[in-house]
C-alpha cells in the first residue's frame, strides 16, 4: 500500500509539473508517465487516463477545498464571531493555495471554457466540501448563508482568472500583494458586517413589546 501511494504522489507531482510548464494541452498520459518516471500502464491501472488523473487531482489533492470530520465537528462549536474569522480565513487561504499554483489555475481555466467533466467535478467536489460546512457553522443565520458564499466564490475565481492573464480589476493590481491585500481586508469586512447584523437582528427580535405596541 505504501508503494503504491508513493506511484500516486509521484504521477500527482508529474501531473503539476507539466501543467505549470506546458499548461492544459501538454498533459497526456506519456508525457506524465515520463515525466514520473513510471511505465504508462501504472497510469492507466491508478487512474483510467487523463481523465481520471485530472479528476483526483481536483477530489483528493489540495487544489480545492477538503475538510475532515473531525474539523467540521469543531466547527459546529464556535461561536458567531469566530465563525465569521473562521471562514473569512478559510476564503482567504484557499485563494491564496489557488493563486500559488499555476497547475490549479490552469485546471480551473479549463474547466470553465472547454472541458464540461472537469466542471462537473469541481461542482461536485466544492457543494460537498462547503455545504458540509454550511450545516455546521454559518457565521449569519439571519442572512442566505449559501448565497453570500457563491458570491464571494464566483467573484474571487473571476480575480484570480484576472491575475492568472495579468489583467488589473477597478484599477487594483491583482499582480501585487498589495492589491489581494485589499481584496482580503475586503473579505473580512464582509463577514465581520454580517455577523454584527445577525446579532442586531436576534436583539431586536427577542426586545419584549412596548407598552404602545401591546395596545395596538
Amino acid at each position: 500500500m505504501h508503494k503504491q501511494a508513493e506511484i500516486r504522489q509521484r504521477i500527482m507531482n508529474a501531473l503539476e509539473e507539466v501543467m505549470s510548464e506546458q499548461g492544459m494541452m501538454g498533459v497526456s498520459v506519456g508525457v506524465i508517465a515520463q515525466k514520473a518516471n513510471v511505465n504508462k500502464g501504472l497510469i492507466y491501472r491508478h487512474f483510467g487516463g487523463v481523465k481520471g488523473l485530472l479528476n483526483y487531482y481536483i477530489r483528493d489533492s489540495n487544489a480545492f477545498p477538503h475538510f475532515t470530520l473531525d474539523y467540521l465537528e469543531q466547527l459546529s462549536l464556535v461561536q458567531s464571531d469566530d465563525a465569521a474569522r473562521l471562514w473569512s480565513g478559510l476564503i482567504i487561504q484557499f485563494f491564496r493555495q489557488l493563486r500559488s499554483s499555476k497547475a490549479s489555475r490552469e485546471v480551473l481555466i479549463n474547466s470553465l471554457v472547454r472541458d464540461k467533466g472537469l466542471a462537473e467535478t469541481i461542482h461536485q467536489t466544492q457543494h460537498q466540501q462547503l455545504t458540509g460546512l454550511l450545516q455546521r457553522g454559518s457565521p449569519a443565520q439571519e442572512a442566505d448563508s449559501p448565497a453570500i458564499l457563491a458570491i464571494l466564490l464566483g467573484g474571487l475565481y473571476y480575480l484570480t482568472i484576472l491575475a492568472h492573464n495579468n489583467q488589473p480589476m477597478l484599477g487594483i493590481d491583482l499582480r501585487s500583494e498589495a492589491g489581494w491585500q485589499g481584496v482580503e481586508e475586503s473579505i473580512r469586512l464582509i463577514y465581520s458586517k454580517l455577523t454584527k447584523s445577525d446579532r442586531h437582528a436576534h436583539s431586536l427580535r427577542d426586545q419584549p413589546l412596548s407598552t404602545h405596541s401591546q395596545a395596538a
